[in-house]
């Protein structure tokens, strides 16, 4: 049943996480999917979509995810998206790549970025190189 309200979306979204609710910011993770999605049943979004999403809202979590530096250009780097107005957040390139190519950047060959940074109104992306 679609809900007809985000307190809806609310209570959905701290049902699927059950015993594990209080570790999560749950209106955050409801602005993010009403933003992206509209009013929408969570069982609608896909699992992947949906968890990205919960765990971008982990209030448990290391202030930075761990994630190990991938490969830009032949050198170690790591990748953020920081959307406008929030707060950046480590990504996997695949990530990235997919946000650089939905900000209208076509994308590199063989799922590399095609930029070293973008912004579209919605989300920054940029790299950081790390030196050896």
């Amino acid at each position: 049943m679609k809900p007809t309200t985000t307190h809806d979306m609310r209570m959905d979204v701290r049902g699927t996480l059950g015993a594990d609710v209080d570790d999560f910011d749950v209106a955050a993770i409801v602005d993010e999917i009403h933003a992206e999605h509209g009013l929408i049943d969570v069982d609608e979004i896909p699992p992947t979509a949906f968890w990205r999403v919960v765990m971008r809202h982990d209030i448990t979590a290391e202030t930075e995810p761990v994630i190990e530096p991938e490969l830009y250009c032949g050198s170690p780097a790591r990748f953020y998206l920081t959307p406008y107005g929030g707060t950046r957040q480590q990504v996997t390139k695949a990530d990235w790549v997919a946000a650089e190519q939905a900000a209208g950047f076509r994308g590199g060959r063989n799922g590399e970025p095609s930029t070293g940074g973008f912004g579209n109104g919605v989300v920054n992306g940029s790299i950081e190189v790390q030196n050896l």
